[in-house]
Parts: C-alpha cells; structure tokens; sequence
C-alpha cells in the first residue's frame, strides 16, 4: 500500500544461493505481489469512460475493483488498458487491487523484477469518444512534409496550425523538419473528436532497407551504431523512472550510439519517448521464446494463447514513436531449428505487416542453437523417440561446445534449416554469426543482413565489415550497459583461463557492460566510440596490477577488464 509507482519487488527479495531462478535473476526470487490503493469515484465519471493504463507488470496480472476482477494480463511487457467505466462507485472510495503473480519459476533468462514496474496512466474522456492508440500518423513524404491520418471515427487534427478532417486523409506541414538520430524533431498532433481531445507526438520520417542502399532513413543511408540493452536499471531494479530512462538513453547517445536493441521484450512507453526526443533509433522485440521453452516456466507455455493480443500492445504501442525503426519478431528462437518454425515466423511477420507495413521485420538467429535444435530433432526422429529441444537453459554446456559447434556451422548448412525463418522476414539478424555474412550474401544477393547481437572483442572488424558492406546495415554489440541477471556472464576470473558462462553466488550482475552498471563508460564504450569515429581524445586502459602476469577469464562477454586509471584516486 505504501508502494511508489513504478516499483520493483524482487529487488527487494533476499538473495540465496539455492534460489530456483539461479544465477538468470541474480540469485533473486520471484513471488506473489499485491498492491492496493483507493481510487475515489468523482461526479463526473458517472458520464464519462475512465481507463487504467498499465505500461508493464510482471507477471501474470489480474486487476481487481472492489473485488471484481475487471482485467490483467499475462505477460510481463505488454502495455495494456483495463476499462473502469460503469463499474466505478461514485462519491467514495474504490478499492483498486492488481496482484502480480512472478511465483512459478524460473520464467526468464534475466533479471526480469516483479510486480508494476513500468507506469500506470489514467485516462478520463466522453464515453463516446477514441480510444488511447487508435490515432496513426504515417509519413507519406519527407519533401514536401505530408502525413497520413487514421482514425476508427472522422476526427479533426491540427498540425503546426494545419487542420484537416476525416478518418483516413492527410495533411501537408509546410516548412516541416524531418525526424532522424541527428535532427530529431517532433511534432505534436491535437486530435479532436467532438468533446473528447488527444495530444499526439510523432515524428516526420521514412524507412527503407535493400541490400544495395542498406538502411534508409528519409532517404539516406544509415548505419546503425548499435548496442543491447536489457530493461533492468541496476540498483533501481526494473523500476522503470523517466529520469532513468533518460538517464541512460543520454549517456549511450553521448559515447556515439544511434541504435539501441532492446532486448528481449518490447520496451517500454517511457523508454521510447527519450529515444523519441534525444534521436536513437530502436528495435522493438517481441519475444525471447515461441512454443520451445528457454526456462521451465517461461511465455513459451501460452505463446499459442497469448501471442496475438501481445503483438497487438506492441505495435499500437510503438506506431507513433518515430525511434521504433523494426520489429524484432524473435531472439534466439529454438524452434527456428525445427519444421515448424517458419510457419510460426511466418505468422508472426504476417500480424506485424497487417498492423504496421511501414516498418521491417527482423529475426535475430543464433545458428548454434538452430543448429542443435535441427539435430536433437533429428536424433530424436532416428531413435522413434520423443527427444529433447535445446533452449538456453543449457547454456553452461553449449558455451563450453561453442568453437566445435560454430566451426561445423556452414552458411549452406544453416540456411537447410532456417530458410523459411529468413525468407519470412524483412531483414535477417545474426546473432554471432559474422562468419556467415559473406558465403551467405553470395547465395542470397538481395538478403539484408543485420549483426544483432555481437561480441565485443571483435567491435572493430564488426564496424569494417558494415562499412564495407551495403547488405550489412548495422552492429549491435553485447552489451551496451551492464545489468543484473545472467550473473558473471562477463565477470573477470583470475588464476584460471578457464570460466562457466554464468557463475556462483553470490554474482549479481552480468558484469559485461561497455557502460556499468551506475553509467560509467568502461575501456569497451571508449573503444567503440573511436571506431564509430565519435571520441576524438586521448584513452589509456589499465590492466589491473594486481594481477599482472596471472592466468584469467573474461568469457566471449566482455573485451577486457582495464580501467581507465593510472593512479587508482
């Protein structure tokens, strides 16, 4: 009762050694969360429609008002609405509860927090009036500025002192400034629809993608200068504050990133609006599972169910923020290893383009465990047995395969198994796949290639190659900013050159940012910043001394454990 929204419980969990979720969570558990306040009944909803907004709880929510469940949702990314209207007791208090249910575990491969922890809106207007996200405003033309207004009802929109009418027409900005990671410029829409008014903001801007001019923004080749980025804000939790948010958005723009992917979940409304303003572009990601599990416990066992309605919240979500510039429909999907998978990729491509035809898809594979999943599968079949799928559950042992396993991998051989995934999508992402790029361009000359998720040791000859190569419009590296979950993922070992993936409690966080934890920029940001051309002075990384000349482990995760001191003040 006594909980500031946004608020993250599991931070506030005590830490054990035998927890369920391990070393995923940082050695936190999950649990059952009730959260309770009055809402006081004013006169005048008796006549009006009144909504609740919920930017994202995790996980498994259901909203009560007065003891009547009146919505909720299962998954822990989604924005959703819950409607009040008719339902609320005018003149006194209504008791509103939301309980969050993160107890069946481990559900996540990271640190995902517990209960509301992104923020909650209310919304008040006539009963007859629009929807919240109903409104879209598409960039038919940069030069001249015209946009495209749609609407479920004939409303009035001014722009810029523009007015025009209608459920579908468009407008002309005169003397408008495109939107772009440079220049970004917004705009607001007021939209009118008889007493009932919204204020839209939105950004003037186009996209295109081919393997000959690459990525374009407003008709210009970009290349993305990308980095991964988890929703956790370290000590905070999963507490999703703007200044936070704002916070780490500024800091990544600053070192010279122009492209975050968030990853593995659709971000948050806040998240976007400070990429909207500062200009970083941004993939937007659905899921980290399809119907193959990565966790016991994990969206996989309701993706059947649920994932309609969840793509549904992504991109009425994203529609209008000009940063979102693709849809990721899948990170590291076991099942692109399988038959199935590209029935399912092509599914999910079909709901993205029905909802959104302006912007790309993209999946990001990873060909080991496509390639495992393939031949368990395949194992399985000569054995007449049900056998086993791989999901990153096993992490620890295909970490410990990973140079025999890429080695076998072949662009031919990959291409046997996710051929469908690709050709479903838009732009194809690699996850670590850099060795694929060239024999895989020469069989598929028009394939867009995205380096999705890349190790930070190989940062330069990454950068080379997307200069180098139209087809390969962008690197994001592993990761832009450190936090909590996949505990020790990067943490240095000493007196050994040998490391498990994730390591022992008490571990906490990854330990494999090019920016920590509280936001300060280690030797890897200042590195990457000089490749992309962006940090212009002098940069010395020291090795620490006090284990010079010992054996040690940085894991694929991390480039190196220097710090930039001499003197240690």
């Amino acid at each position: 009762k006594n909980a500031v929204i946004p608020h993250d419980a599991m931070i506030l969990e005590t830490r054990s050694a035998d927890c369920p979720n391990g070393a995923a969570t940082g050695f936190l558990p999950g649990g059952k969360y009730v959260y309770e306040t009055a809402l006081f009944g004013k006169a005048e909803w008796a006549s009006q429609r009144v909504l609740l907004e919920f930017e994202g709880v995790y996980m498994n929510s259901a909203v009560f008002l007065n003891g009547k469940q009146v919505g909720g949702r299962l998954y822990g990314y989604s924005n959703f609405f819950v409607e009040l209207t008719g339902a609320l007791q005018i003149g006194q208090d209504n008791v509103l509860r939301v309980v969050a249910d993160n107890s069946d575990c481990p559900n996540s491969r990271w640190y995902s927090g517990s209960g509301i922890y992104r923020p909650v809106n209310l919304w008040t207007g006539p009963q007859d009036g629009i929807d919240p996200e109903s409104v879209k405003i598409t960039t038919e033309s940069v030069e001249p500025a015209v946009v495209r207004i749609q609407a479920p009802k004939a409303v009035t929109v001014t722009i810029e002192g523009v007015t025009g009418t209608g459920e579908d027409f468009v407008l002309a900005i005169p003397s408008a400034k495109p939107w772009s990671a440079e220049t970004p410029y917004l705009y607001t829409a007021h939209v009118q629809y008889g007493d009932d008014c919204e204020d839209i903001r939105f950004g003037i801007r186009t996209l295109a993608w081919d393997a000959h001019k690459g990525f374009q923004v407003n008709g210009k080749t970009v290349k993305l200068r990308g980095g991964c980025v988890h929703h956790d804000h370290g000590i905070l939790g999963a507490a999703a504050w703007d200044k936070a948010e704002m916070r780490r958005a500024r800091q990544l723009k600053k070192l010279g990133y122009n492209a975050i992917r968030y990853s593995h979940n659709p971000a948050g409304k806040n998240f976007l609006d400070v990429c909207d303003e500062l200009g970083l572009y941004v993939i937007d990601e659905s899921f980290d599972q399809w119907k193959i599990p990565q966790s016991a416990c994990d969206y996989a066992l309701h993706f059947d169910a649920q994932w309609q309605q969840d793509v549904e919240s992504m991109v009425k979500k994203d529609y209008n923020h000009p940063c979102v510039i693709m849809y990721c429909v899948g990170n590291e999907i076991t099942d692109t290893g399988l038959p199935f998978g590209g029935a399912i990729c092509k599914m999910l491509c079909a709901k993205f383009k029905e909802l959104d035809p302006t912007r790309p898809t993209m999946i990001a594979i990873n060909s080991m465990l496509s390639t495992l999943a393939a031949m368990k599968a395949q194992q399985a079949a000569e054995k007449k047995g049900d056998g086993e799928t791989v999901g990153s559950k096993e992490v620890n042992d295909i970490v410990a395969l990973l140079p025999k396993i890429m080695a076998s991998i072949t662009p031919d051989s990959l291409e046997a198994i996710i051929h469908d995934c690709a050709e479903a999508v838009d732009i194809v992402g690699y996850n670590y796949g850099h060795n694929l790029y060239a024999g895989t361009h020469e069989k598929f000359p028009e394939r867009v290639i995205l380096s999705s998720e890349t190790f930070p040791a190989r940062m330069a000859s990454n950068w080379n190659t997307v200069l180098e190569n139209d087809y390969v419009i962008g690197d994001f590296h592993w990761t832009a900013w450190d936090y909590l979950g996949e505990a020790g993922v990067g943490l240095p070992v000493y007196g050994t050159s040998q490391a498990p993936f994730s390591k022992s409690y008490p571990a906490f966080t990854a330990a494999c940012g090019s920016v920590d934890l509280i936001g300060q920029p280690e030797s890897a940001a200042i590195y990457t910043a000089i490749l992309w051309g962006t940090y212009d002075k002098p940069y010395i990384g020291v090795r620490p001394v006090n284990h010079s000349g010992e054996k040690y482990a940085l894991g694929n995760w991390r480039m190196t454990d220097s710090v930039a001191s001499w003197t240690w003040p």
